[in-house]
């Protein structure tokens, strides 16, 4: 078949699993993707009459790493090692792919359909609601998670909506902003008791203050509630604007360090990873080496820490980067890597 891998597409292989796209740089013969649902005798999603269960409870990078585990017991075919970063990931072969589900085409059968349920409808009216006030066309929008599978429970799913190239992203992002800023009918922030819940879960996970995780969640314009159900909003690079290819670059691991600088460039923060372009780096702990340009994360709560201008601190792993086309040599950092633990970030100062 031929695919054009795209980030939170999904692919279903033939033993039944769904795996989630990550990213837009893919192996040769390979789909680099992440396990989220499984079969299993029982479960709070359904396709047809099989029960499905959720292997990844939520999405964080670690939580990705930790099902390599089950992969490497029962299917280490699906786990693949990349020389060019010297780790290990799970990416399907396209001789396992029964199934192509992408978010695009979704939302253009949802559309098109005549009968819809209460989600599916909710979905739709929210896709509406964002393309009018943000001037951003239909086809710009999909759908991930479970209502691109179709095994979405109205009683309790989410609405996982996609948008699709920077300028459509740009113009969603500061739509939202506004509504959340001066208030909207239909869309608000999640209710106190979830703030809460959210700020104490990632000042615990990631190692931070509660008030570094209070100042991230108010910079997290991509999700909240829409109608009373919670939604969450992801963009996707436009594949044009992608020049870069599986193999370009390797990259060497390092060790763990902690700096201070500017952001120069976030015109890359809002996909997945997240990149932010540095300037006026201060190394606070571990090797001062030259230049670090970027850090890069894996974790998307950090998607919307900081602005062009602003001042971050940054705990992750430093990497040593070598462009295999034109042999330049420069330094980045990870957060979300396998060696953090989590316990990796990036906070505003």
């Amino acid at each position: 078949m031929t695919i054009i891998p795209m980030d939170r597409d999904f692919i279903q292989t033939t033993e039944d699993f769904f795996f989630c796209i990550i990213g837009y740089c893919h192996p040769p013969d390979r789909i680099l993707s992440y396990l989220k649902y499984i079969p299993a005798d029982s479960g709070k999603w359904k396709m047809q009459n099989q029960s499905l269960k959720r292997v990844l409870p939520y999405y964080s990078a670690q939580a990705v790493l930790n099902t390599f585990q089950f992969l490497e017991e029962n299917y280490p075919q699906y786990l693949y090692y990349d020389r060019y970063s010297d780790m290990v990931f799970s990416a399907i072969p396209y001789t396992s792919v029964k199934k192509y589900y992408s978010t695009k085409q979704k939302v253009k059968e949802i559309f098109e359909l005549a009968k819809l349920d209460s989600l599916q409808n909710k979905l739709k009216s929210f896709i509406l609601v964002l393309s009018a006030s943000a001037e951003v066309p239909l086809n710009a929008f999909g759908v991930t998670g479970s209502i691109l599978l179709n095994i979405h429970n109205p009683e309790f799913s989410d609405l996982d909506v996609t948008i699709h190239g920077y300028e459509h992203s740009l113009k969603i992002k500061k739509f939202m902003e506004k509504a959340f800023e001066a208030g909207h009918s239909d869309i608000t922030r999640l209710e106190r008791n979830e703030l809460d819940r959210w700020t104490k879960d990632k000042a615990e996970r990631f190692g931070i203050s509660l008030n570094n995780a209070n100042t991230l969640f108010i910079r997290k314009w991509n999700m909240g509630l829409f109608q009373n159900t919670r939604f969450s909003l992801h963009p996707i690079r436009n594949p044009s604007k992608i020049d870069e290819k599986f193999g370009d670059k390797t990259f060497t691991k390092q060790e763990q360090v902690e700096i201070q600088a500017t952001v120069i460039d976030n015109s890359h923060a809002l996909f997945l990873p997240s990149k932010y372009e540095l300037a006026q780096i201060k190394v606070l702990k571990g090797e001062k080496v030259e230049p670090i340009k970027e850090v890069i994360s894996y974790e998307g709560v950090f998607d919307a820490v900081a602005e062009e201008g602003e001042t971050i601190k940054i705990r992750g792993q430093l990497e040593l980067v070598i462009n295999n086309r034109n042999n330049e040599r420069y330094y980045r950092i990870v957060v979300g890597s396998k060696r953090g633990n989590s316990k990796e970030y990036i906070i505003k100062i």
